[in-house]
């Protein structure tokens, strides 16, 4: 019975005496399976799914799922790897006193159970015990007020399980390969193993900084939506690439710079932190670029997520100016008449009527959009494509509009001349002050010119992210249309009857309304080729949309701060270990307690907030691609998003220095415990 006992003895015993570099592991997986667990529940949950307008969180935080559980598979090796090497040690004694190789992987198999029963269990225990008060977060985030009772899913339990069993036999499996592959004296001297000084690599670094560069170049450029999805991936990859470059050898090269400096180098707190940072950037490099890259996510993440979220009561009133917005579309513009335009209000009038709902404003107007490129400022038109040089160009429509309706609509009083166009342009300035199609030009009166507000809206799709919009109020728009249907015989044109209205009534009576001109348009118009959105529905579409991405950018970078944690953690006590004899060793030689503070603070503060330092600078250089994939979503605020991202960058460093203060603690403590005698 003893002997059966024995394995898991000794494996208890390894982490009751390894409990300091245990106990954050365990914190950290236990997080990530109950935050896995949430995910999962909230994603599979059918009492969320089947709410009104909120069946998209489920959707979001599904895509969360994937991110989370890719994510966790790379970050628990990736720790386990500190583990490990501070185990091997340990192991190679056990093997220099007669325990096998095999007798080994017995341990590290009880050792591997106990530590993934630990986490799995408490971190589904925890998983269960908040996820009502995740899902009731998320609700309230989303402004829905339903009562959703509290249930355990069993699907969730199962992927979470699947999950995270196969990742610990995973673990198990890796530190095998990786006692049985070394020599008994490895294993003994595995920590005391020195590195000879990293040479400078001056192709790496040179390269590191120039892809960095380069990337950097993609995110400025970019002037599009469609640009801003050809390139955040690409963008995306180049700097995590050069981020690790530049942390492996760019700060070898640094160091090296530093110690041809005899100015500075041949100082007492220069040269000891200096020679340190030197040894140490080449193999803790990748921490320091993975903390980068993880505090860069958490930035970003947080920073469009909350932009979108708070920023969703101005977003909707630009998407949506009217209660009800409806288009009806002709493909042939000369299929709009006054008939059909005189049938469609007569019918929209009788529903309104019907309804009992007070109009406000109404919007009744035609108009014609001409679908083509700007290429550097010149509007052309290229059915084919032949011209279009890849980067340089944006798809845009111009949407043509009468001079009377405009008046009629605004209740302002603009005169043009027949070669003026009062001109209005979504996301975007144009910098020529006019605009040609073929042989026809206007002159471009912009609104400030003409005395008049520059918010005209059009409804939802002058504010589409792919598309670029503009319109212009022409005094001529009979001649204007034909001029174009001519000329293009009717490619690439579409005509527009707006039947837009506000009215006085609830959300409920609105979407009703709404539904009353759908029936109406299917099956009593001639006109039945209709756009339609309501502002009250796509207000509960659009919170629980964004409601839901800001909740899976806060769980997500959660996850990711808890890893920033752990990283720097076992970088400050496998940096504690390695440092200890050399100070004892600088004690010894004369210098003073003061001389080791003060270096250890230099070095510890330079290597520390370095990472932090370049994930602002790569957030900052993302801000404008991440404005036009916001716009993807409907919002176009740059000085939003600046604000966010400072408010974030903000809060990020106060956690960071806490999270500083935490762990270079156990760093002192290991370093003073024998340099301090």
């Amino acid at each position: 019975m003893n002997g059966l006992l024995f394995f898991p003895r000794i494996a208890l015993s390894g982490i009751r005496n390894n409990r300091k570099l245990y106990f954050p592991f365990f914190l950290t997986s236990i997080s990530v399976v109950a935050i896995f667990y949430i995910l999962c529940f909230i994603s599979f949950d059918e009492s969320i799914a089947d709410l009104d307008y909120v069946g998209s969180i489920t959707q979001i935080t599904f895509l969360g799922i994937y991110v989370l559980g890719f994510f966790s598979v790379i970050f628990l090796i990736y720790t386990n790897s500190f583990l490990s090497k501070r185990r091997k040690k340990e192991f190679g004694l056990y093997n220099v006193l007669g325990m096998s190789k095999k007798n080994i992987a017995v341990v590290l198999f009880f050792e591997t159970l106990f530590i993934a029963a630990v986490s799995i269990v408490l971190g589904v225990i925890f998983g269960v015990l908040f996820s009502k008060l995740a899902q009731m977060l998320l609700l309230y985030m989303a402004k829905e007020n339903a009562f959703v009772p509290f249930s355990i899913n069993p699907l969730s339990l199962k992927y979470t399980l699947v999950l995270f069993a196969l990742l610990f036999a995973l673990l198990f499996i890796i530190n095998v390969i990786s006692i049985s592959g070394t020599k008994t004296i490895s294993l003994v001297h595995a920590e005391e193993a020195g590195e000879k000084e990293p040479k400078a690599n001056w192709l790496f670094g040179i390269l590191g900084v120039l892809i960095l560069g380069f990337a950097y170049y993609l995110a400025m450029s970019v002037n599009s939506a469609i640009s801003a999805i050809l390139f955040f991936f690409i963008a995306v990859i180049l700097v995590i690439v050069a981020t690790y470059l530049i942390f492996i050898a760019t700060s070898v090269l640094l160091c090296k710079v530093l110690k041809k400096n005899k100015g500075f180098f041949y100082k007492t707190r220069n040269f000891i932190s200096v020679s340190s940072m030197t040894f140490r950037m080449k193999r803790n490099g990748a921490g320091l670029a993975s903390i980068c890259i993880l505090s860069t996510m958490v930035l970003v993440m947080v920073s469009s997520t909350a932009c979108l979220y708070f920023g969703v009561d101005r977003l909707i009133d630009t998407r949506y100016p009217n209660d009800i917005i409806t288009e009806f579309r002709f493909d042939e513009p000369e299929m709009i008449n006054e008939e059909i335009a005189s049938e469609i209000n007569e019918k929209l009038d009788e529903d309104v009527k019907e309804s009992g709902l007070k109009v406000i404003n109404k919007y009744a107007y035609n108009s014609v959009s001409l679908a083509g490129y700007f290429i550097n400022d010149e509007f052309e038109y290229d059915p084919n494509g032949t011209n279009v040089s890849f980067g340089t160009v944006k798809n845009v429509v111009v949407n043509f509009m009468s001079l009377a309706d405009y008046n009629r609509i605004t209740g302002n009083n603009v005169i043009l001349d027949k070669d003026e166009a009062l001109f209005f342009r979504y996301k975007e300035k144009y910098s020529s002050d006019t605009l040609s199609v073929n042989e026809m030009t206007w002159k471009l009166i912009t609104p400030e010119m003409a005395g008049v507000s520059d918010e005209f809206e059009q409804g939802e799709d002058t504010y589409s992210g792919i598309i670029e919009m503009m319109c212009l109020v022409v005094n001529d728009y009979e001649d204007t249309k034909n001029y174009v249907m001519n000329l293009f015989d009717g490619q690439e044109i579409t005509a527009y009857y707006h039947y837009n209205i506000d009215v006085d009534g609830t959300d409920e009576e609105k979407i009703e309304l709404s539904n009353r001109f759908s029936s109406t348009i299917t099956n009593d118009l001639t006109a039945s080729n209709c756009y339609m959105q309501n502002k009250a529905g796509k207000v509960k579409e659009s919170i629980a949309l964004y409601a839901a991405l800001f909740f899976l950018g806060i769980i997500l970078s959660a996850v990711f701060i808890f890893a920033t944690v752990l990283i720097i953690y076992y970088k400050q006590i496998t940096e504690g270990y390695e440092d200890q004899p050399r100070f004892e060793i600088m004690k010894k030689v004369g210098i003073t307690d003061g001389d080791i503070r003060a270096t250890i603070k230099t070095s510890m503060l330079t290597v520390f907030f370095f990472p932090l330092v370049l994930a602002v600078i790569h957030l900052c250089f993302a801000l404008p691609m991440l404005k036009w994939l916001m716009g993807l979503l409907g919002l176009f605020d740059m000085r939003a998003l600046m604000i966010s991202a400072g408010v974030c960058v903000a809060l990020y460093t106060v956690v960071y220095a806490i999270i500083y203060r935490l762990t270079s603690s156990s760093y002192y403590a290991i370093v003073n415990s024998k340099a301090g005698q």
